[in-house]
């Protein structure tokens, strides 16, 4: 009885965050809908489950299968997070692991419209993603990595709205293709990672270790949610927009091994790109880099340290100099003021 107040506590805290009621006297799930326990079945069935994860995948009620949730009030199936659970530490943060399902990703999963989450990295997937996986409409994290065997055009990736994506990560796979310009303009977007693949051409967003080549849109400046960028070891050309210096959201910016030019737009809220994030690119100059801009070049110029020390010197001697002469010239007028006597002593010796 001592623990009655506390679970009504935490039943009002999930009441108010959540803004769904959650009856003590249900006692259990609502039952998920049959079309989605129907679809997960069919799933199981192209999978090689050798570790056993999917063996609560039985029971009448897929809301109480492992890696499924539902919505609590209408039963629908809102999340398939099938990654295995070995693959992150206590802090959520991702370990190497597998699942080894050897399976491709079902067609059935883009039936399910009220996905908001799906994750499936690291589970041997192979083959195409469905189509009309872009289309779901309120998913807002797809996580699909290291499966190295799962492919996908670009086009078809991001094909679509896709205004309520907020995470992307599909990285070590086998998308390809040329990214749309439409990118630039999910501006709820927070993560992407789309690193080692074989993207190649125009870039709209954050990718590493690919082909891209050109400059970096300022439509950019539009993701307003974007937190991380990376774009190191590519092709990419021309100067960094100003726009993601004004970003307060973009905390870490990674453009090394590229062929870029001009002033970093570095900020305070961006410590955490340190030099090596920009370091490979020839023309760019300013902070954190050690390679200084001189100002007053539309084009800019660049001066390194040794050239700010040389200048440093050569200001010096001016200096020296000028003040040696100064004083040659004001001496004697200076001794002769303090007192005649000495004056007189002064142009005795100079003559």
């Amino acid at each position: 009885m001592g623990n009655l107040p506390l679970l009504w506590i935490l039943l009002l805290l999930t009441h108010l965050i959540t803004g769904k009621h959650v009856s003590v006297a249900q006692g259990e799930l609502l039952a998920c809908k049959d079309s989605d326990r129907e679809a997960l079945l069919d799933f199981k069935k192209g999978l090689q489950d050798s570790e056993n994860w999917l063996s609560s995948w039985k029971r009448s009620n897929c809301c109480c299968w492992w890696g499924i949730i539902c919505d609590n009030t209408t039963g629908a199936v809102i999340a398939v997070d099938l990654r295995n659970p070995s693959d992150y530490d206590s802090f959520g943060s991702h370990r190497p692991g597998h699942n080894n399902f050897n399976s491709m990703l079902p067609n059935w999963i883009v039936n399910i419209r009220t996905l908001v989450f799906v994750g499936i990295s690291s589970s041997g997937l192979y083959g195409r993603i469905p189509l009309g996986f872009s289309e779901l409409p309120n998913l807002k994290s797809l996580d699909l990595n290291s499966n190295e065997n799962l492919s996908a055009s670009a086009s078809q990736l991001f094909w679509g709205s896709r205004r309520k994506i907020e995470e992307i990560d599909f990285s070590i796979n086998k998308l390809h293709g040329k990214l749309p310009a439409s990118l630039g303009n999910t501006t709820s977007l927070i993560y992407l990672d789309l690193s080692n693949n074989v993207v190649k051409g125009g870039i709209p967003s954050s990718i590493e270790r690919n082909s891209l080549q050109g400059p970096i849109p300022h439509s950019f400046g539009n993701l307003k949610c974007l937190s991380e960028l990376r774009l190191e070891t590519n092709k990419l050309s021309g100067s960094l927009p100003d726009s993601l210096g004004l970003r307060s959201e973009l905390f870490a910016l990674n453009v090394s091994s590229n062929e870029m030019s001009g002033v970093i737009p570095y900020t305070d809220h961006m410590m955490t790109s340190s030099a090596s994030s920009f370091i490979g690119n020839p023309g760019l100059c300013g902070s954190p880099l050690t390679v200084k801009c001189l100002h007053g070049d539309p084009n800019y110029s660049v001066t390194t340290e040794a050239d700010n020390a040389n200048g440093f010197i050569d200001k010096w001697s001016c200096l020296s100099i000028g003040m040696g002469f100064a004083v040659s010239l004001l001496l004697p007028y200076l001794v002769f003021a303090i007192k005649r006597p000495w004056g007189d002593i002064y142009f005795s010796f100079s003559n």
